[in-house]
């Protein structure tokens, strides 16, 4: 492996371990919104998904970045609505599952080295 390729592997490497933590935020935003949906609530929810999505896209984790995008324009829907349909919230929460899911597929490709 060349020097480049070894610091492309470090940077998905840190990547990968810091979803945990983001799936987290996206969970307390989300749970949030539940609570007391508000504007600001509705935007922490969107940029948190769509800077995931970004980085996703960035490091070529596909499935993941395709999940984030779901989360992110259900989001984008609420923020341009203003507002968060009740109905909304069971839609948004299978769509962090399958988030969920597609980080743990993620992580078990670096694992593998497939994603390095």
């Amino acid at each position: 492996m060349t020097e480049h390729e070894e610091t492309i592997a470090e940077l998905r490497r840190e990547f990968s371990a810091g979803l945990p933590h983001r799936l987290e935020q996206l969970d307390t935003a989300l749970a949030s919104l539940r609570d007391a949906p508000s504007r600001a609530g509705i935007e922490t929810f969107y940029l948190q998904a769509h800077s995931l999505k970004g980085t996703a896209n960035a490091y070529g984790a596909t499935e993941l970045a395709e999940c984030a995008t779901h989360v992110s324009s259900l989001a984008g829907a609420w923020y341009d609505a203003a507002s968060v349909p009740a109905e909304d919230l069971g839609t948004a929460a299978a769509r962090l599952d399958a988030l969920r899911n597609a980080v743990a597929d993620y992580q078990e490709q670096l694992a593998a080295g497939e994603g390095s």
